[in-house]
């Protein structure tokens, strides 16, 4: 209906977003999530079951490919979900590490349904959700459909994104849609709702060339771990007097 409209619609009541266009990684067996663990600054090993976790993949130089969410389904088996546009590059990088780790993106449809009563529609398809708390995570089943669920969203309201096969996402966006109060919105309105919460955006407010400490992400770095671009970071903190990015 527009970006203002579909805007003030998230604020007040709940739209659904389609984010298909992100990336999704299956990791299978601590191997493979020990080798996925030193190309991100975020140490997934040591994430609680069902729990997700903010983080960033990093160059040699400590600058930034793309920010990241790990989820960790079960005792053996993580979930890694990138965005678009260095999505080719991270999936070499990810997929070149170990053999356990899959990249399920093209099979993969990524729904977000994202305002203050979403919980109360969602819970009438996936009754799963009544009970997760935020940046939590859980199987999930709807329709005999499995599915991956997450209290997630970059809208800054109550929200969930739900991690599809390809061939169920219609029905469902169809079945979310049914109910009332829930209209559809595009990435304009994404892109706007992001912006007046002061998330940064991969690609746009931070690329390569800036480290997580120029992006205030410092708090997401584990710095007791190993990680590709930790020795740039440590080099940079140290010295510090680098550019931090100003708040939108």
């Amino acid at each position: 209906s527009g970006i203002v409209q579909e805007h003030l619609h998230t604020r007040r009541k709940a739209a659904l977003f389609d984010c298909s266009h992100m990336g999704e990684f299956r990791i299978h067996g601590k191997d493979a999530v020990r080798a996925y663990a030193r190309l991100v600054c975020s140490d997934p090993e040591s994430l609680p079951l069902g729990r997700g976790r903010y983080g960033a993949v990093l160059n040699e130089n400590g600058g930034i490919i793309d920010d990241i969410i790990t989820i960790r389904l079960a005792e053996d088996e993580w979930y890694v979900v990138t965005n678009a546009g260095p999505l080719e590059k991270v999936s070499q990088m990810f997929c070149g590490a170990h053999s356990g780790i899959e990249d399920v993106s093209d099979a993969t449809a990524k729904i977000d349904i994202q305002g203050p009563s979403a919980r109360d529609v969602l819970v009438r398809e996936i009754p799963e959700a009544a009970g997760l708390k935020y940046f939590n995570a859980r199987p999930a089943r709807w329709k005999n459909v499995d599915l991956v669920l997450s209290r997630t969203g970059y809208t800054g309201e109550l929200g969930y994104e739900l991690f599809v096969p390809e061939a169920a996402a219609v029905e469902l966006w169809r079945a979310l849609l049914s109910h009332e109060g829930v209209l559809p919105a595009g990435l304009g309105a994404r892109d706007t709702l992001r912006t007046e919460l002061g998330y940064l955006l991969s690609g746009q407010d931070f690329d390569e060339s800036r480290t997580p400490l120029e992006a205030k992400m410092d708090s997401f770095i584990a710095w007791d771990t190993e990680f590709t671009g930790k020795e740039a970071l440590l080099e940079q903190r140290t010295k510090g007097g680098y550019a931090v990015i100003a708040a939108i």
